[in-house]
């Protein structure tokens, strides 16, 4: 079921920092892993969770982003969504959890707010940082050469319920709110497998940007849909 996400308490927090962490996996998601290379294997889960809070915690409390979820019966380990976070008029359902997490940015949201961590990532190594500042330079100017619009900030979906239809619904529930709104829908990826998905729901590539990172080759693209 599809859940616009309103509580903000910790337990709701910890849930979509969960499945966020889950569904972009520091030992496998190429962008965190060239981030954070030649750190520890805990070192990269700890900064790479620090990373995820922050930017959900901002999200939830800035009135230009919408975070929404898909929430599924109990059995696949992700985390449980806290009371409150029903949309209006529903009853609580015991034993559900998040399955898809997706925020949605609107055109002119106001710039986020402070978190509690964010004294935290200031400390974070160097190397990581730089590398971490540069992806988000480029991503920024990606976006700005495409086009003013909704952004779909962050989309995941935990491994044991992909290939769902899950993501597909968040992204079909934001392509809905963009046109209602006369805008375009705008997504950023570093994946060639991702681009090819995207497209078969409408969306093309607006541009996109290569360079190296951590030692490896990297590419990222901007994707929009009208």
């Amino acid at each position: 079921m599809l859940t616009h996400i309103t509580n903000t308490s910790e337990r709701t927090l910890a849930a979509l920092v969960d499945s966020y962490a889950r569904s972009f996996d520091a030992r496998e998601f190429y962008p965190v892993r060239v981030q954070f290379a030649g750190l520890s294997a805990g070192e990269v889960e700890r900064w790479h969770r620090l990373g995820i809070a922050q930017k959900v915690f901002r999200a939830l409390r800035n009135p230009g982003h919408e975070v929404w979820a898909v929430r599924v019966g109990l059995g696949g380990g992700a985390g449980k969504i806290e009371e409150g976070s029903k949309e209006e008029g529903e009853e609580e359902e015991e034993g559900e959890e998040v399955a898809a997490v997706m925020i949605l940015k609107h055109p002119n949201a106001p710039p986020d707010g402070p978190s509690p961590y964010d004294a935290e990532m200031e400390r974070m190594p160097a190397s990581a940082k730089e590398r971490h500042d540069e992806l988000r330079r480029r991503s920024e100017a990606l976006k700005t050469a495409a086009g003013d619009g909704y952004h779909v900030s962050w989309l995941g979906t935990v491994p044991e319920h992909r290939r769902k239809g899950f993501g597909a619904a968040l992204i079909r529930y934001a392509l809905e709110r963009a046109r209602a709104d006369g805008a375009c829908l705008r997504l950023s990826t570093n994946s060639a497998e991702n681009v090819a998905y995207y497209s078969r729901l409408g969306f093309e590539v607006a541009g996109y940007d290569e360079w190296e990172m951590g030692g490896e080759p990297f590419t990222w693209w901007v994707m929009v849909a009208q």
